[in-house]
């Protein structure tokens, strides 16, 4: 899907634990409630139940490892305001270069009028199993991109573009961004 590296033909997503019963299995190409993941020492199949953890576990290890401290130590850090800070407009500073969240101009001047619904074309027609992630994908940003085209004319150094997903928040990445999914590919003789 392109969802984590855009040289990727297929992805999925999973929990952990599926991740570490695939990785067991060797492949995704077997029904994996009823199949066995392989076998153990003595040749006796070993199947996702054997493996699963319980939710008594899980609860556990959670109990034993997850602290509220471990929270606090950042996050309450992040609200603690000295009273410089105190005396700042409480409004967001927008940043007019930035690439990674920049004020939109789509609800000032012109764009503020009324809209209609009238004269809309459809900027692409696709099959099926097309997700959000075909259309605005999260993936790394490639050099070659237009995205990567974009952030090199803004002084972005290439080991700083990160992903589509961090770029999000700046309208002018994200909109270089739509479409960018190696899956979806624009036919000869079509215009983009």
């Amino acid at each position: 899907m392109g969802e984590f590296t855009p040289y990727a033909k297929q992805a999925f997503l999973a929990s952990p634990p599926l991740v570490v019963a695939y990785a067991i299995a060797g492949t995704i190409r077997f029904d994996i409630e009823r199949d066995a993941l392989g076998l153990d020492a003595s040749g006796n199949p070993i199947y996702l139940n054997d493996i699963w953890p319980s939710d008594e576990e899980i609860d556990a290890v959670v109990s034993q490892h997850v602290k509220p401290e471990q929270f606090n130590q950042v996050y309450i850090q992040m609200f603690k305001l000295d009273e410089t800070e105190r005396a700042k407009s409480p409004l967001y500073d927008w940043r007019e270069r930035s690439t990674y969240i920049r004020r939109p101009p789509y609800w000032e001047g012109a764009l503020t009028g009324k809209r209609t619904l009238r004269g809309m074309r459809p900027l692409a027609v696709l099959g099926d199993n097309i997700t959000t992630d075909h259309l605005s994908p999260s993936n790394a940003i490639l050099a070659t991109s237009a995205a990567g085209e974009y952030l090199t004319s803004m002084g972005v150094p290439e080991e700083d573009y990160n992903s589509y997903a961090t770029h999000r928040g700046d309208h002018l990445t994200a909109q270089r961004a739509t479409f960018a999914n190696p899956k979806i590919v624009q036919r000869d003789g079509e215009r983009g």
